[in-house]
């Protein structure tokens, strides 16, 4: 029985790490091809895989799509919360928050332009839009989360109505990304201060 334990972790590891290679594969050909362009064969080919092994892990290109990105999503959530923590300061909780929602911005250059083609793709297919639709409450709920926590410390205003402001908060994040991956004079680094300033100003309890 213990051998067969061995080996069956042994198999849900092998699974995973071909899982993975596979989702980086995805990314990889979605980013340089286009997600409507892409083909499984490209993106099993990309992998090193057979066409029957990518079946196995993902049933088609849509389920890969949706895999992909909720699996940056939720990464991008765990991030945030870790790298935000207990909040000890509203400006500083805020500008933890923006710097996390812009690691993978610097980190990987590939994803900017892969996320520009998620919206892309989005505008066009009803599959796309209700995966990315997902993604972008999610995201939204994980922002609300922080703020409402803030309320609860008495950081920010009771009234404030968190929902509203995580909208704003990921339409600043998203614009300031797409002009930047546009426009390579934007400077970041103070765009990202000036958000912080604004959103400080607009919600901070008069008592803090």
């Amino acid at each position: 029985m213990k051998v067969m334990t061995e080996s069956l972790t042994l198999q849900q590891q092998r699974s995973q790490e071909t899982r993975k290679r596979i989702l980086d594969a995805a990314f990889r050909v979605f980013a340089g091809q286009g997600i409507g362009e892409a083909t499984v064969d490209d993106i099993a080919h990309a992998a090193g895989i057979s066409k029957g092994a990518l079946y196995h892990h993902f049933a088609s290109k849509e389920q890969l799509f949706q895999s992909l990105l909720k699996d940056r999503v939720k990464d991008c959530q765990e991030h945030m919360l870790s790298t935000v923590g207990e909040i000890t300061s509203l400006p500083r909780a805020i500008r933890d928050a923006i710097q996390a929602s812009f690691t993978s911005h610097h980190a990987d250059p590939d994803w900017t332009p892969m996320f520009m083609e998620i919206w892309v793709q989005a505008t066009r297919d009803d599959f796309a839009r209700s995966i990315v639709a997902e993604a972008f409450r999610s995201c939204r709920g994980t922002v609300a989360q922080i703020l409402r926590s803030g309320q609860g410390l008495g950081f920010v205003r009771p009234e404030v109505d968190v929902d509203a402001v995580a909208l704003l908060y990921l339409a600043m994040v998203d614009g300031i990304r797409i002009q930047a991956q546009i426009d390579a004079q934007i400077d970041v680094s103070r765009a990202k201060e000036s958000m912080a300033d604004m959103l400080v100003g607009f919600i901070q309890s008069k008592e803090r």
